[in-house]
């Protein structure tokens, strides 16, 4: 059996306490599976919350089948089957859960039942509903103008089947259809626009001329519609900010964010602010310090607003870099705090890795006031096991500066030798990367092989970090060559 980390352990460890008490009603309840498979799955299901209750949860198939094989004679064929079965029940478990908390998708799929058994009362009362309460609905962003253009075409359809003709449905549909279609492509546009110095994108000329179609059309509508949806005048201001780079246009930006925040959902508005914070860091990276306190602030107004958190779930990502801006402007007892209150909301089996290494984020850039802070860095380092290579790096080079810094010499040079190998193993890694990590270990060695008085050789050093233009940490590598 694999020992590696599967599906449904990953599936399971997703679940908070109250989605394993609800998944686990699935389990027994005939609806959904016979008595003899209930009594098969519920010692398995058991097993593995009793273990994650415990704080440990159980990650190998082996030691999962030699569990239940106290409890049901089965051979490994039936444990492979008995593992399928419960993956496909908490993947029910959890599309059933978002179905829930959708209430125009649930109307969509009622309008349907009710047209496809004819049962004319249902339709119209279920349709008059949703026309009242999507009237007294402030949140008026792309989906809600996607389940509008869907639940007007199932009036339609039920009209067409009972002989008669409903045009104004069919206009409004597709109105709603293209506000909806509108705001997506904008958005995309934002995030292409967003990474384009990252993520290269090869557009051909249809592509370009639909894009120049898509701005096209947002403009027009800005100009002349008095009723404009906040969705695209918002997604048009931040294509146009990302687009010129203008203080001017992220000003204008960020007064509409502020003016249309409550007719957003959580999640654009989250991505609105992604798309913000990215910009300011740009900025930052060029020298626009300002920026830094700019991102700083959205950051505090998302946390205000719970923007960040998708079903109480902090991302990684973002976790890391509302640390890294607070640390960038100083904050280190805000950083601290921040860590301490959200780290708990990070996924469980990733809440104890990022807390030590954010924390030794914000110990290693107070090293430069105490060198004690070094040292502590470099222990909550020690206990960081994260397994892709852009934190592993980020680990390996903080840990090299921490030790170049207290000139733990033996040290620094093993695990250069360590973060060598290491790199050459995954050499497919996004390629720019491989070069920024690639060197940056070049020139740590070159000024740990130079005197610090021999000026002449440092210059030269100085010279070809300046033409070259992929590698980590310029900065730092910078303040150490005299």
């Amino acid at each position: 059996m694999s020992k590696r980390k599967n599906q449904l352990v990953a599936l399971f460890n997703s679940l908070k306490d109250d989605d394993i008490q609800n998944c686990r009603k699935l389990i027994v309840s005939p609806i959904y599976l016979s008595e003899r498979k209930s009594e098969q799955l519920l010692p398995f299901y058991r097993i593995l919350s009793q273990a994650q209750k415990k704080g440990n949860p159980i990650l190998e198939d082996e030691t999962l089948f030699n569990e239940l094989s106290k409890e049901l004679k089965i051979s490994d064929k039936e444990f492979s089957y008995l593992k399928s079965d419960l993956i496909l029940l908490i993947e029910e478990f959890l599309v059933l859960k978002e179905f829930r908390q959708d209430p125009f998708q649930k109307s969509i799929y009622l309008l349907k039942s009710f047209r496809k058994n004819n049962i004319e009362i249902g339709f119209e009362s279920t349709y008059n509903d949703i026309l009242k309460k999507s009237d007294k609905q402030s949140l008026r962003n792309e989906e809600y103008f996607f389940a509008l253009s869907k639940i007007n075409d199932e009036f339609y359809r039920n009209h067409i089947l009972t002989n008669r003709t409903v045009p104004d449905q069919v206009e409004l549909a597709n109105h709603q259809f293209k506000l909806y279609s509108l705001a997506q492509n904008l958005r995309t546009l934002c995030r292409i626009t967003s990474n384009a110095e990252v993520v290269k994108v090869e557009q051909n000329e249809n592509y370009v001329d639909q894009d120049k179609h898509t701005l096209y059309l947002a403009q027009n509508i800005k100009d002349n519609d008095d009723d404009a949806p906040a969705i695209i005048l918002l997604y048009l201001a931040c294509y146009k900010m990302l687009q010129t780079q203008t203080t001017a246009a992220y000003h204008y930006f960020e007064n509409l964010i502020i003016i249309h925040q409550d007719v957003l959902s959580g999640v654009e508005l989250c991505d609105l602010l992604m798309l913000l914070t990215n910009f300011c860091s740009k900025k930052v990276n060029k020298g626009e310090r300002d920026f830094l306190q700019n991102s700083f602030e959205w950051f505090v107004f998302g946390l205000d607003k719970k923007v960040f958190e998708e079903e109480g779930i902090f991302s990684t990502f973002l976790f890391k870099q509302i640390v890294t801006t607070a640390v960038g402007l100083c904050k280190y007892d805000w950083a601290e705090q921040f860590i301490e209150r959200y780290s708990c909301k990070l996924n469980t089996n990733q809440q104890d890795n990022f807390k030590c290494y954010t924390l030794a984020i914000v110990y290693f850039n107070q090293g430069k006031n105490d060198t004690v802070f070094y040292e502590k860095a470099i222990v909550l380092l020690a206990k960081v096991d994260l397994d892709d290579i852009f934190h592993l790096s980020d680990v390996r080079r903080m840990l090299m500066r921490c030790y170049y810094e207290l000139q733990e010499w033996n040290a620094l040079e093993s695990l250069i030798e360590s973060f060598k190998k290491y790199l050459s193993r995954h050499k497919h890694e996004p390629t720019y990367q491989y070069e920024n990590y690639k060197n940056f270990i070049y020139f740590v060695e070159k000024l740990m092989s130079i005197p610090k008085n021999d000026t002449q050789k440092r210059i030269v050093v100085q010279q070809k970090l300046a033409k070259t233009t992929q590698v980590a940490e310029r900065i730092w590598l910078e303040s150490k060559l005299f």
